[in-house]
């Protein structure tokens, strides 16, 4: 299929779906990876277990800037951005 066969709508959620999925920061995404429960990673089949999470970062460092960089910061996340991304794996 080619992206003119899909809607206006479809196309667009494509092309942002495309994007690539690099993460600069290695010691940001760990600190993030960190907050979520093992069980819920082990969930996720092996094969595609790195593109999940590094899809998954990077969708946080989108949608959730404030997170990212509480994240970036040196040290510990705040207590208070750990409990902001527990509540959204309670979702999961």
């Amino acid at each position: 299929m080619e992206l003119k066969n899909f809607t206006e709508k479809e196309q667009e959620m494509i092309k942002k779906g495309l994007t690539t999925s690099k993460i600069s920061d290695k010691e940001t995404a760990e600190k993030i990876l960190a907050l979520v429960p093992q069980d819920l990673i082990k969930r996720i089949p092996f094969f595609v277990r790195k593109h999940a999470t590094t899809r998954t970062i990077k969708r946080i460092s989108i949608e959730h800037p404030e997170l990212y960089a509480a994240a970036q910061t040196s040290g510990d996340i705040p207590e208070r951005t750990r409990r902001i991304a527990s509540d959204y794996h309670d979702y999961l």
